[in-house]
Protein backbone atom coordinates (compact mmCIF):
# COMPACT_ATOMS: atom_id res chain seq x y z
CA UNK A 1 0.00 0.00 0.00
CA UNK A 2 1.29 3.46 -0.87
CA UNK A 3 1.25 5.79 2.12
CA UNK A 4 2.92 8.82 0.55
CA UNK A 5 4.85 10.30 -2.34
CA UNK A 6 7.58 12.94 -2.00
CA UNK A 7 8.60 14.98 -5.04
CA UNK A 8 11.59 17.32 -5.15
CA UNK A 9 13.49 19.41 -7.69
CA UNK A 10 16.16 22.08 -7.57
CA UNK A 11 16.16 25.31 -9.53
CA UNK A 12 19.70 26.57 -10.10
CA UNK A 13 20.63 30.22 -10.72
CA UNK A 14 20.92 29.60 -14.48
CA UNK A 15 17.34 28.26 -14.66
CA UNK A 16 14.00 30.03 -14.82
CA UNK A 17 11.92 29.23 -11.71
CA UNK A 18 8.64 29.41 -13.66
CA UNK A 19 9.89 26.82 -16.14
CA UNK A 20 11.08 24.52 -13.36
CA UNK A 21 7.65 24.87 -11.67
CA UNK A 22 5.99 23.99 -14.98
CA UNK A 23 8.19 20.88 -15.31
CA UNK A 24 7.45 19.99 -11.66
CA UNK A 25 3.71 20.13 -12.34
CA UNK A 26 4.12 17.53 -15.10
CA UNK A 27 5.08 15.08 -12.35
CA UNK A 28 3.10 16.42 -9.39
CA UNK A 29 -0.66 16.93 -9.16
CA UNK A 30 -0.12 19.61 -6.49
CA UNK A 31 1.92 22.82 -6.66
CA UNK A 32 5.31 22.79 -4.96
CA UNK A 33 6.33 24.56 -1.80
CA UNK A 34 9.44 26.60 -2.57
CA UNK A 35 12.30 27.22 -0.17
CA UNK A 36 15.68 28.75 -0.81
CA UNK A 37 19.13 27.50 0.09
CA UNK A 38 22.72 28.50 -0.45
CA UNK A 39 25.15 25.97 -1.88
CA UNK A 40 28.63 25.26 -0.59
CA UNK A 41 29.92 27.57 -3.33
CA UNK A 42 27.61 30.44 -2.35
CA UNK A 43 25.04 30.08 -5.14
CA UNK A 44 21.36 30.52 -4.33
CA UNK A 45 19.20 27.52 -5.17
CA UNK A 46 15.43 27.19 -5.01
CA UNK A 47 14.12 23.87 -3.70
CA UNK A 48 10.69 22.77 -4.93
CA UNK A 49 8.92 20.10 -2.85
CA UNK A 50 5.54 18.46 -2.64
CA UNK A 51 4.31 15.70 -0.35
CA UNK A 52 1.34 13.71 -1.59
CA UNK A 53 -0.61 12.02 1.18
CA UNK A 54 -4.25 12.31 0.15
CA UNK A 55 -5.69 9.38 -1.76
CA UNK A 56 -6.81 11.62 -4.63
CA UNK A 57 -3.32 13.13 -4.99
CA UNK A 58 -1.66 9.72 -4.92
CA UNK A 59 -4.19 8.35 -7.41
CA UNK A 60 -3.51 11.26 -9.79
CA UNK A 61 0.25 10.73 -9.50
CA UNK A 62 -0.12 6.97 -10.08
CA UNK A 63 -2.14 7.66 -13.22
CA UNK A 64 0.82 9.67 -14.52
CA UNK A 65 3.26 6.93 -13.51
CA UNK A 66 1.30 4.11 -15.12
CA UNK A 67 1.02 6.18 -18.32
CA UNK A 68 4.78 5.85 -18.90
CA UNK A 69 5.86 4.22 -22.16
CA UNK A 70 6.34 0.45 -21.91
CA UNK A 71 10.12 0.81 -22.39
CA UNK A 72 10.31 2.97 -19.25
CA UNK A 73 8.11 0.55 -17.31
CA UNK A 74 10.38 -2.32 -18.38
CA UNK A 75 13.42 -0.33 -17.22
CA UNK A 76 11.81 0.29 -13.81
CA UNK A 77 10.89 -3.40 -13.45
CA UNK A 78 14.44 -4.47 -14.35
CA UNK A 79 15.89 -2.05 -11.79
CA UNK A 80 13.36 -2.52 -8.97
CA UNK A 81 15.84 -3.99 -6.47
CA UNK A 82 18.29 -1.11 -6.95
CA UNK A 83 15.50 1.49 -6.66
CA UNK A 84 13.98 0.23 -3.39
CA UNK A 85 15.53 0.76 0.02
CA UNK A 86 15.06 -1.50 3.04
CA UNK A 87 12.18 0.66 4.32
CA UNK A 88 10.10 0.16 1.18
CA UNK A 89 10.79 3.51 -0.50
CA UNK A 90 10.83 3.32 -4.31
CA UNK A 91 12.95 5.98 -6.03
CA UNK A 92 12.52 7.39 -9.53
CA UNK A 93 14.10 10.39 -11.28
CA UNK A 94 12.39 12.18 -14.14
CA UNK A 95 14.22 14.33 -16.67
CA UNK A 96 13.47 17.93 -15.72
CA UNK A 97 13.86 19.28 -19.25
CA UNK A 98 11.63 16.63 -20.87
CA UNK A 99 9.03 17.31 -18.16
CA UNK A 100 9.03 20.94 -19.28
CA UNK A 101 7.72 19.62 -22.61
CA UNK A 102 5.01 17.68 -20.75
CA UNK A 103 6.74 14.29 -21.07
CA UNK A 104 7.81 11.95 -18.30
CA UNK A 105 11.17 10.37 -19.07
CA UNK A 106 13.16 8.25 -16.61
CA UNK A 107 16.72 9.49 -16.07
CA UNK A 108 19.76 8.73 -13.92
CA UNK A 109 20.86 12.37 -13.95
CA UNK A 110 21.22 14.22 -10.66
CA UNK A 111 19.57 17.32 -12.23
CA UNK A 112 16.13 15.77 -12.19
CA UNK A 113 12.74 15.75 -10.55
CA UNK A 114 13.19 13.20 -7.79
CA UNK A 115 10.33 11.04 -6.57
CA UNK A 116 10.18 8.80 -3.53
CA UNK A 117 7.14 6.53 -3.21
CA UNK A 118 6.59 5.09 0.28
CA UNK A 119 5.21 1.55 0.28
CA UNK A 120 4.01 0.09 3.55
CA UNK A 121 3.46 -3.64 3.85
CA UNK A 122 2.23 -5.68 6.80
CA UNK A 123 4.27 -7.31 8.04
CA UNK A 124 7.12 -5.13 6.78
CA UNK A 125 8.86 -7.01 3.99
CA UNK A 126 11.17 -5.82 1.24
CA UNK A 127 10.07 -8.67 -1.00
CA UNK A 128 6.40 -7.75 -0.48
CA UNK A 129 7.12 -4.10 -1.29
CA UNK A 130 8.94 -5.14 -4.48
CA UNK A 131 6.02 -7.37 -5.43
CA UNK A 132 3.57 -4.46 -4.95
CA UNK A 133 5.75 -2.11 -7.02
CA UNK A 134 6.02 -4.66 -9.82
CA UNK A 135 2.23 -5.05 -9.89
CA UNK A 136 1.75 -1.29 -9.91
CA UNK A 137 4.05 -0.65 -12.85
Amino acid sequence: MITGVDIEAFCYPTENIEKVKQAFMTVSPVPPEITHATTHFGSNVSVLRARLSRKSEIRDFLHRLTSLPEADKDKLRAEIRSRVDDRGNFYIRFDKFRALDGELDITDSSDAIKVSIKFTTYPRSLDKAIEEIDELI
